[in-house]
């Protein structure tokens, strides 16, 4: 008779411990558990873990919600609408068209949108016209300091250098340094846009002492379609919400 294997387990009966290991999403599980009212008593028979240990984890319980949070890691990108144009199909005849004094409809916008990795941070965007005071704001007395957006003009509507930096110092950096002090984060975090020629040389030269945590890192030429967050259907989104919005209007619904 070949002799007997040898139990392999700890103890008789099978009543070993299990091995937990100390994950993030361990800790993060332990963590929601622990702030909704559950013991660590109760914890550690959970886990099968001491409750020392259970209680060291949580002593460090603000180190360690830094390292279960999402990174502070935000990406910024523009998009141009044109949000008043005559239709390519039109009844107006080809002579019409060819007249010199001709000039089809055509109006847009340039719109900068921001937001970070986790998706709990949207920043107020930026948008560009080309006029200061349109005539719909004087008619209905409205303030642009009200508006969800930070309103800039150009003869073209275009986003510059100026209005960049305008935005980081009076909306991104001031609403990313409030939610990270708010989730008990360092202030630290990487802002990642496209390789924009206008805003690419030299842009953290522009930024105040006060915002000199913030690091920008440039996308590699010719690579948005493929690596720009913001292109992964979040502008494409926005941009069919926007035209659904002012079809219906326009219809009066």
């Amino acid at each position: 008779m070949p002799p007997k294997k040898a139990s392999v387990s700890g103890k008789a009966g099978g009543d070993e411990k299990k091995i937990v290991r100390k994950t993030i999403e361990f800790k993060k599980e332990l963590l929601m558990k622990y702030e909704s009212g559950v013991r660590v008593s109760d914890l550690a028979k959970e886990f099968s873990m001491a409750n020392s240990t259970i209680s060291k984890i949580l002593k460090n319980k603000d180190d360690q919600r830094r390292g279960i949070s999402s990174p502070p890691i935000f990406n910024c990108d523009e998009t141009g609408l044109v949000w008043k144009k005559m239709p390519r199909r039109t009844y107006i005849t080809q002579e019409e068209k060819s007249m010199p004094g001709y000039i089809p409809t055509k109006d847009r916008f340039t719109l900068l949108l921001c937001g970070n990795a986790s998706g709990d941070c949207k920043i107020k965007p930026l948008l560009i016209y080309h006029s200061e005071n349109p005539r719909a704001f004087k008619a209905n007395n409205i303030m642009k300091s009200k508006l969800p957006v930070m309103w800039r003009s150009n003869t073209k509507a275009w986003l510059t250098r100026q209005y960049f930096t305008e935005w980081v110092h009076e909306v991104f950096a001031p609403a990313v340094k409030r939610n990270l002090e708010e989730k008990k984060l360092l202030l630290c975090y990487l802002l990642v846009m496209d390789n924009a020629p206008a805003l690419h040389p030299g842009l953290e030269d522009d930024l105040t002492d006060e915002f000199d945590f913030i690091k920008i890192k440039f996308l590699p030429p010719n690579t948005t379609p493929l690596l720009q967050p913001m292109n992964q259907q979040i502008i494409t989104n926005l941009r069919n919400c926007i035209t659904n919005s002012v079809s219906t209007i326009l219809r009066g619904n």
